[in-house]
């Protein structure tokens, strides 16, 4: 079994004869599990679990957001009190809203799946607040976001590498303007 980390994630591990599991305490976990019947793979939070005996699929829980989607294979999704489950194939995610509350599936779209991986950060319909957020995790200086364009609806694909360069894109197809104060980068209105 392989995991892969994004930046700011940990996680703790407790592998037996019985059972490989993993707590992931914060940030995002794209797990690529070896079947093994006799040892299911458990990754767990303070709202959900995912149990797999062999697939892929990947993690969060950073601030609000918890969630589990599948990858390859299927993935069992379960509250972390474990009256609420659900099987998740390929392209679905389902939001962990509470540790008895599941949201309803949703479609993912691939390229939006893990793609930090692969040094992209890609977004379909997100807030900016949620880019920043993102883009936080790989830039060298703090980015805030006003609450007056804190809402504008971004889609698209972003290079961790180069996020000056994607402030600069931004900037270009929205109403906001980003400036310097300071050691912050500041998103606002025009």
């Amino acid at each position: 079994s392989r995991l892969t980390l994004a930046p700011e994630t940990r996680l703790e591990l407790a592998f037996s004869e019985s059972q490989r599991r993993v707590r992931l305490v914060q940030g995002e976990v794209f797990s690529a599990v070896a079947v093994n019947l006799e040892r299911p793979f458990v990754v767990e939070t303070d709202r959900g679990i995912a149990q797999v005996t062999g697939t892929q699929f990947e993690m969060v829980a950073r601030g609000n957001d918890y969630s589990v989607t599948g990858a390859e294979g299927a993935v069992q999704a379960k509250t972390l009190e474990g009256s609420l489950s659900v099987e998740l194939m390929p392209g679905e995610r389902v939001r962990l809203l509470s540790d008895s509350e599941l949201g309803a599936k949703e479609e993912v779209f691939p390229e939006e799946m893990a793609s930090w991986r692969f040094g992209r950060l890609s977004f379909v319909r997100a807030e900016l607040s949620e880019l920043v957020a993102s883009f936080n995790r790989y830039s060298d200086r703090p980015i805030t976001v006003e609450p007056s364009v804190a809402d504008e609806i971004v889609t698209g694909t972003f290079n961790t590498g180069d996020i000056p360069a994607a402030l600069e894109t931004l900037q270009e197809i929205l109403p906001i303007t980003v400036r310097a104060e300071g050691e912050t980068t500041v998103i606002g209105p025009q």
